[in-house]
């Protein structure tokens, strides 16, 4: 998922802290000479956080944890904490270090190691070359491939599950193998250890302690109970190799001649009461019933067909061979196993029992109690919780009755082609695999989909949508909190319900038609359907397709290409960035606000947020060019802050950043604007003293001075002309007196 993926660079020798989804890892360069590139991502259905790099040690560093992370790449190491932690390795040579807690540790790379720690550990071997250490603690192991290197469970009593030929080594406690692989040489150790021998041409030596072996196959196996009290318990043709074992002294038969007859036997003071007649198939008068008893683990075998077997009041732990049988349990927690045959069906009665069903077409009811359910085969037959908060783990393909019953039940569906009725309650419903039918009734169910094309339909109740698989059709009555659609081409419809939807994906449909949402969609080319309900909307992703038959919907788009329909109310659509978004408001009194590019719109009121801009114009009697230009930009269009998540906080603290950056930039502007004008206003100022000045020397004059002056201007003026006019006449009579005598 690129949207929700992050990368960090760590230095030679050099290690950083990352915080995902508010939990902090340690990541260590452990090499001295090259730089180390991590990417991470947090999957929000699955709850995995994943690391992917090379030479890099991966620690969880926040309290009270219990992690689920995968760790990818080539060379690198994986710790977890105190809690149950989930650690999973992919990639080459990815070891794993559970520490403390009851861990569940997967090795899917190669040559690779992988230690528990403390605690009662699951570790799983996938690839080829494993080295498997389970320390302290009652650990599983169990190997699907095969491996030649070391598998030591260490400390505590611990079960081997052997599907592939390897070599386990353990000296110390009551140990249990279940060898289902051919060519294992296997040693037991100094415990009383018992060996489930399925497979053929294997070798398996007890070593210390009074060993219990059961050869179910017809191979050609070699059995060695070397020291101690060894029993063994051959369902064979005798074909095995037996070295110091005798039978066991504890098992029996029991003999009927009769439809109908009753007979029991007691074994660690339990009594166990068998009638031979059925009603799941044809009694026979002649039939007979193998039982024996594995004193190290408490296990109780019965092996035949056609009866019914009823327990006293104990607990029973209860093994079940053969076809048609009826097994009652306690009211006390019980354990039984249906290792083989078929059409048997198991009735846990009351307790918290733990009913396991290892071979084909078989039944189980779990009745009262919390029960734990586990499916390892197919059946077409009933299979269900009944009462209680019960737990149920479907691992197989193709069972089409699964009813989990009254109860806030856990359902892990592991397998594919199931039909599955989770009944009322609040369920936890994990889908992994695909092609799977899911029903739950009213209450608040958690439905975790990571597989694809699973059909699951949920009713009332405050329900969880989580979905990273594709191609999935999830149909909830009413959905509240978080729907998160990281996978692509789901179909979701929600009639009811407040919820927060985050689409990653492309190409889904989400429909939810009353209550109101607030929708990210982050992926593209997605369809968007809401009703009446006043939505927000924040579209991120490109040509993605929403429609709104109503109410006043809040509408942010950052994406390229995308389509919005409003309905008949007042909408508010905010195009930040982008282009080519296409926008119908619909019948309400809309308003846009418009920062995109070719943006396409209709029945909306259009506001252009661009920045503020004027000329000023300040000394006036300039040329026209003289002005100061101002352009201010305080848009906060889209501005949110989300801090739901350690994603969305760092994501606003970053807008906030920017925000920050801007609001600065405009303070700038600002400033330099009102430093030119106060430029201009000093200038003015001068100009206006000037003025000041020259009025008050006119006002300071002497009017009398100067109006005296002013007469005496004027008299000498008129004196001036007089003068001038007399001397005028003088000469005109001086030359006339001249001329009289000359003639």
């Amino acid at each position: 998922d690129a949207d929700n993926c992050s990368a960090i660079v760590i230095n030679p020798s050099a290690s950083k802290t990352v915080t995902i989804n508010g939990v902090s890892y340690s990541l260590v360069n452990q090499s001295s000479d090259r730089t180390s590139v991590v990417l991470y991502n947090y999957n929000s259905v699955s709850g995995e956080t994943s690391f992917w790099g090379s030479y890099v040690d991966v620690h969880g560093k926040t309290d009270n944890i219990a992690y689920n992370v995968v760790v990818s790449g080539a060379y690198n190491n994986c710790y977890g904490g105190e809690l149950d932690d989930k650690l999973t390795a992919k990639g080459w040579v990815v070891s794993l270090h559970g520490k403390s807690g009851n861990d569940t540790l997967i090795q899917n790379s190669y040559w690779a190691k992988t230690y528990g720690g403390k605690g009662d550990d699951t570790i799983i071997a996938n690839k080829n070359g494993s080295y498997i250490y389970g320390e302290a603690g009652n650990d599983t192991i169990t190997i699907n491939v095969e491996t030649s290197n070391e598998i030591d469970g260490g400390t505590g009593d611990d079960t081997y599950n052997i599907n592939a030929s390897c070599a386990p080594k353990d000296t110390d406690g009551n140990n249990v193998y279940n060898i289902d692989a051919d060519n294992c040489n296997i040693t037991g150790g100094m415990g009383n250890d018992t060996f489930y021998v399925n497979g053929n041409n294997n070798t398996v030596n007890g070593a210390g302690g009074d060993d219990y072996f059961v050869i179910n196959s017809k191979g050609s196996n070699t059995i060695d109970g070397a020291t101690g009290d060894n029993y063994y318990v051959d369902n064979s043709d005798g074909n095995a190799t037996l070295v110091n074992v005798v039978s066991d002294p504890n098992s029996g038969m029991l003999q009927f001649s009769s439809i109908g007859e009753e007979k029991s036997f007691i074994i660690d003071g339990k009594k166990y009461t068998v009638k031979n007649s059925t009603t799941l198939g044809t009694s026979q008068a002649a039939n007979s019933l193998k039982y024996s008893y594995n004193a190290t683990t408490g296990k109780i075998t019965v092996d035949g067909s056609n009866f019914t077997i009823t327990s006293d009041d104990s607990a029973c732990n209860l093994a079940v061979k053969g076809d048609n049988n009826l097994v009652y349990g306690s009211k006390y927690a019980d354990t039984i196993i249906v290792e083989s045959g078929s059409n048997n069906k198991i009735y846990g009665l009351n307790g918290d029992d733990n009913l396991i069903l290892n071979s084909a077409d078989n039944s189980v009811l779990g009745g009262d109690g919390n029960d734990t359910i586990t499916v390892n085969a197919a059946s077409g037959k009933e299979i269900n919780g009944e009462d209680g908060n019960d737990i149920i783990n479907i691992n197989c393909n193709n069972n089409s009755n699964i009813i989990a019953g009254d109860g806030n039940d856990r359902l892990n569906i592991n397998g594919s082609n199931n039909v599955v009725d989770a009944g009322n309650g609040n369920n936890n419903i994990t889908i992994s695999e695909s092609n799977n039918t899911v029903t739950a009734a009213d209450g608040s169910n958690d439905i975790r989909v990571t597989g694809s094309s699973n059909n699951v339909t949920a009713g009332s109740g405050n329900n969880k949508i989580g979905i990273s698989g594709d191609d999935n059709t999830l149909n909830v009555d009413k959905a509240v909190g978080e729907i998160n659609i990281l996978g692509s081409s789901n179909e979701v419809t929600v009639n009811n319900g407040a919820n927060k939807t985050i689409i990653q994906g492309n190409h889904n449909t989400y429909i939810s038609l009353n209550g109101e949402k607030n929708v990210s969609v982050k992926g593209s080319n997605n369809e968007i359907n809401t009703g009446s309900s006043s939505d927000a909307f924040n579209i991120s992703g490109d040509n993605n397709h929403i429609t709104s038959t109503g109410g006043d919907n809040n509408v942010t788009i950052s994406g390229n290409a995308n389509i919005y329909e409003g309905g008949s109310a007042k909408d508010t659509i905010r195009v930040n960035s982008g282009n080519s978004n296409n926008i119908d408001g619909g019948a309400g009194n809309n308003t846009l606000y418009d920062k995109g590019i070719n943006t396409i719109y209709t029945n909306v009121r259009r506001i252009i947020t661009s920045p503020f801009e004027t000329d000023l114009k300040i000394d006036i009697g300039s040329g026209d060019d003289k002005f100061i230009h101002i352009t201010i930009d305080f848009s906060t269009i889209g501005f949110t802050v989300d801090l739901s998540t350690a994603k969305s906080a760092l994501e606003s603290l970053e807008a906030i950043d920017d925000m920050l950056k801007t609001v600065s930039e405009q303070l700038l502007n600002i400033g330099s604007t009102i430093n030119r004008l106060e430029s201009v206003a000093e200038a003015q100022a001068l100009k206006l003293n000037n003025l000041i000045s020259f009025r008050s020397t006119m006002q300071d004059a002497d009017i009398a001075e100067e109006s005296s002056n002013y007469i005496r201007y004027q008299i000498l003026q008129q004196a001036s002309s007089t003068l001038l006019a007399s001397s005028r006449n003088l000469k005109a009579q001086n030359v006339l007196g001249l001329l009289s005598n000359i003639s």
